[in-house]
């Protein structure tokens, strides 16, 4: 089949949206499929990916937020429309929410066949504005299948918009599960960081934004610090919270306990996460902004064996399995947060690894387009 996966993030952009459209493009490829990722041209990021298998097709739009949105419900659609329904592609899969705005416009100048893929953030920000509301209500409606990444999201769904979905996880690639832990690239990255052989690394690799709670694991690390002088925090990533992060860090006078590490190359992912003894990520549901929909480093921890502390909020709950694969808090409070780290460093409160690891196995990129293959597998939208 010819697909077209439409998104405004894509590699080398870090985040959920852009890992989800990669391993998209690269499963549908390997199956054999004709594919065009078709993606905004002001990307950010390194790109130590390799070499796309998809095709890729660039679109540039305004970066303010709202000449943005005027221009994807505008401008946009006329000539994206058209390239579209020149190209005839079998099926047209959305897996950016901000790329489903413009769909009503573009279908009323002709008929385009497409499926949406929804995280769960878009339904709390679109929802609170009427526009938006409005366009991604119609472009739910024009939809011929809605695929959802979690339970939680489904329900969101249709608690707002009446609509059901097919639910298809995220997962995590097979390198996860196939290489070895190097004991030998461990040593290295502790001496990089200036980690003892003794010391009880805890760590978050993600976007750094407020609703990843980074702040709070300073704020308990700060607090246990007197008890458990060989805790260390490692912070992954990139993003708008990393000078707060740094200024908590000063403050506190944290700086040889606390690793701001920056991006974390793509080849050396695994071994940062078998470099934890706790992954702790105490998400945050910012009303009326985002919600943690999955938590993909949740299960690309539980892959390796490494225990998680989460928050039962959004999609996290399904990411973490409590008391199996780690913690689930129910609130994000340093207070809770600070307590379980306080079980698991005295030892009173201690996780199977393989347990944890058969939990991380049921998540993977292969399942994940499966998932959003098997409902169409004998079925074509062509767009001709």
């Amino acid at each position: 089949m010819k697909y077209l996966i439409m998104s405004d993030e894509h590699r080398p952009t870090i985040g959920g949206i852009a890992r989800i459209s990669g391993a998209l493009a690269d499963g549908l490829t390997d199956r054999g499929h004709q594919v065009t990722v078709l993606t905004n041209r002001n990307r950010t990021g390194v790109n130590d990916y390799g070499d796309e298998k998809a095709e890729i097709k660039y679109y540039s739009k305004p970066k303010s937020t709202l000449l943005g949105k005027a221009y994807l419900t505008s401008v946009w659609p006329i000539s994206a429309g058209r390239w579209i329904r020149q190209q005839c592609f079998d099926r047209i899969l959305v897996v950016d929410p901000m790329n489903a705005l413009p769909l009503p416009l573009m279908t009323k100048l002709g008929s385009i066949n497409y499926d949406i893929l929804l995280y769960g953030s878009e339904l709390i920000r679109y929802s609170k504005n009427r526009l938006t509301d409005r366009l991604l209500r119609k472009s739910l409606d024009g939809a011929a299948r809605i695929f959802t990444i979690t339970k939680y999201v489904d329900h969101e769904l249709h608690s707002k918009y009446g609509k059901s979905s097919y639910i298809a996880y995220c997962g995590v690639g097979e390198k996860f599960f196939s290489e070895p832990r190097e004991p030998s690239q461990i040593a290295r990255l502790r001496e990089r960081y200036g980690f003892a052989s003794t010391d009880f690394i805890v760590g978050t690799i993600s976007r750094l934004d407020e609703r990843k709670g980074n702040d709070l694991v300073i704020d308990a690390v700060q607090r246990l610090a007197p008890q458990y002088p060989n805790l260390r925090y490692l912070i992954g990533g990139v993003g708008p919270q990393y000078d707060h992060l740094e200024a908590m860090i000063s403050r506190y006078k944290l700086a040889d306990r606390v690793i701001l590490a920056g991006r974390i190359p793509e080849a050396e992912l695994v071994s940062h996460y078998d470099l934890l003894n706790a992954y702790v990520m105490p998400n945050r549901l910012l009303e009326n902004q985002t919600v943690e929909g999955f938590g993909i480093s949740f299960v690309e921890a539980a892959s390796r064996g490494v225990l998680s502390i989460g928050v039962d909020n959004g999609g996290a709950g399904e990411a973490v399995s409590d008391k199996v694969s780690g913690v689930l808090l129910p609130t994000a409070d340093v207070d809770l947060l600070t307590d379980a780290l306080d079980r698991i460093l005295s030892g009173s409160l201690v996780f199977d690894g393989e347990m944890i690891r058969q939990h991380g196995r049921q998540f993977t990129w292969d399942r994940f387009v499966d998932q959003i293959v098997d409902p169409v597998a004998e079925e074509s939208d062509s767009n001709c």
